[in-house]
């Protein structure tokens, strides 16, 4: 069975869907080990995990419990700065924060997507492998 499902909507406008992106991952066929999606608060300056799944990552998945990013801080904070994906095989250097955790757990990259409703962003969604 499944253990995760992503949707990504792809916008024309702030109102006006124009396809999703849907990833499903199963304990069989992962497409990914750790699932992350972190909320952005404008007024507090920091991102926060709102949910997370893995299978496998249990370190990694706990050490993010507790964390919160500020604009340009970690693989979260990059995004949240840049408004751009980030996509990264040097962990030491953009996720500083949680190398230990993620080394320990085997992972090696990081994809991570901002998300925005309107020209807000408010989430950014990461995937580790």
């Amino acid at each position: 069975g499944l253990d995760v499902g992503l949707a990504i909507p792809v916008m024309t406008t702030a109102h006006d869907l124009n396809s999703v992106i849907l990833l499903l991952s199963a304990r069989a066929t992962p497409i990914t080990r750790l699932f992350e999606v972190w909320d952005w608060d404008e007024e507090a300056g920091v991102a926060t995990r709102r949910n997370a799944a893995t299978s496998y990552c249990h370190a990694a998945m706990k050490a993010g419990e507790s964390m919160s990013f500020a604009k340009g801080e970690g693989v979260v904070g990059r995004v949240v700065e840049t408004g751009i994906p980030l996509a990264s095989d040097e962990l030491e250097q953009v996720a500083e924060k949680r190398y230990a955790s993620l080394s320990s757990d085997q992972i090696s990259c990081v994809v991570a997507l901002p998300v925005f409703v309107g020209e807000l962003l408010k989430s950014v969604v990461v995937l580790w492998n």
